[in-house]
C-alpha cells in the first residue's frame, strides 16, 4: 500500500461520505466543495435538517446507488421497491435484515392489477446497465437493443405484482414523507401525477426525466410548480424541493443556482 493510499484509508472514517465530520458538524457548503456532487448535497442537507427521515425509493435496483451512504444512518427509515427478481434478491441480501428498511418486490402502478413486466435476463452482455432496465412497456426495453437480435432474445417478460403509492403509504406509515426517489424507466410522470403533491408530496423529490417524452417532461415540471415545488435539472434527473423548505435545504438549493 502506498503512502497516498494509507492516508486516504486513514482519512475515510473522518471525511468519507458517512464520515464522522459530517455527522458532527452541519457543513453543506464544505461537503459540496469536497465531493462536487449536487444530488449528494441535497440528500446530505435533507439528512441534517430533520431528526428522522422517511423515504420511499421506487426502482431501488440492488441498493448500491447514491442513497446507499445515507441508508447506513440510524435516523433514516423507509421503503425500497424493486420489481426485477434477481435485483430484488441482491437488495434483500444487502438490506433484508435491517429493521429500519422495508423491501417490496413489486412494481409501482396506478392500480393493483397484475401485468407483464419486461427486463433483461441476468448476465445479459453487450449493453451497459442492462440490469437497470425494466418497464411495463416491451417497446421501451426493446429500444435499447437497437436492432441486435441476441439482445432482444435476452428480454424476459414476467407477470408481476403491482402496488399503488397510497397502498405503500398506508402499509408503511410513510407520512410525512421527506424523500421520494424514482427511477422508473419513463413511468415517473405517471406516478407523479397519481400523487396529491400539494398535500402528501415529499419535501424533496428526485426522478429520472431523460426517458420521458418532451411533453411529459414539461408536464411534470408544471405539475410540480403548481403543487408548490421548485425544480432543478441535474444531469438525467430532476430535483424538486418544496418552496416552504428552509434552513440547510434552502441554502444548498441556492448554492446550486450560484
Amino acid at each position: 500500500m502506498t503512502l497516498t493510499q494509507s492516508i486516504r484509508r486513514w482519512l475515510k472514517p473522518l471525511f468519507g461520505r458517512t464520515g464522522l465530520l459530517w455527522r458532527c458538524i452541519p457543513a453543506p457548503r464544505l461537503r459540496y466543495r469536497v465531493f462536487r456532487d449536487r444530488v449528494d448535497l441535497l440528500l446530505y442537507s435533507l439528512s441534517i435538517s430533520f431528526p428522522d427521515i422517511r423515504f420511499l425509493q421506487l426502482g431501488a435496483n440492488d441498493g448500491t446507488g447514491f442513497l446507499e451512504p445515507f441508508l447506513r444512518l440510524g435516523h433514516w427509515t423507509g421503503v425500497l421497491v424493486e420489481p426485477v427478481p434477481y435485483l430484488f434478491a441482491r437488495l434483500d441480501r444487502r438490506y433484508g435484515s435491517n429493521s429500519r428498511l422495508a423491501l417490496e418486490h413489486a412494481a409501482v402502478a396506478t392500480d393493483r392489477t397484475k401485468r407483464p413486466f419486461h427486463y433483461f435476463a441476468i448476465g445479459t452482455t453487450g449493453l451497459d446497465g442492462a440490469d437497470q432496465l425494466g418497464s411495463f412497456s416491451y417497446e421501451r426495453v426493446r429500444a435499447h437493443c437497437r436492432g441486435r437480435p441476441l439482445l432482444e432474445a435476452s428480454i424476459v417478460t414476467e407477470e408481476i405484482s403491482a402496488v399503488t403509492l397510497p397502498e405503500l403509504f398506508r402499509k408503511h406509515a410513510l407520512a410525512p414523507l421527506h424523500l421520494l426517489q424514482m427511477d422508473l424507466e419513463g413511468y415517473d410522470y405517471e406516478v407523479l401525477r397519481s400523487l396529491d403533491l400539494a398535500n402528501d408530496g415529499a419535501v424533496l423529490i428526485l426522478y429520472e426525466h431523460c426517458l420521458l417524452k418532451p411533453a411529459d417532461q414539461e408536464a411534470a415540471r408544471q405539475l410540480l410548480h403548481r403543487s408548490g415545488y421548485d425544480t432543478l435539472v441535474i444531469g438525467q434527473d430532476t430535483a424538486a424541493l418544496r418552496r416552504n423548505a428552509g434552513g440547510h435545504l434552502r441554502q444548498s438549493w441556492k448554492l446550486l443556482h450560484d
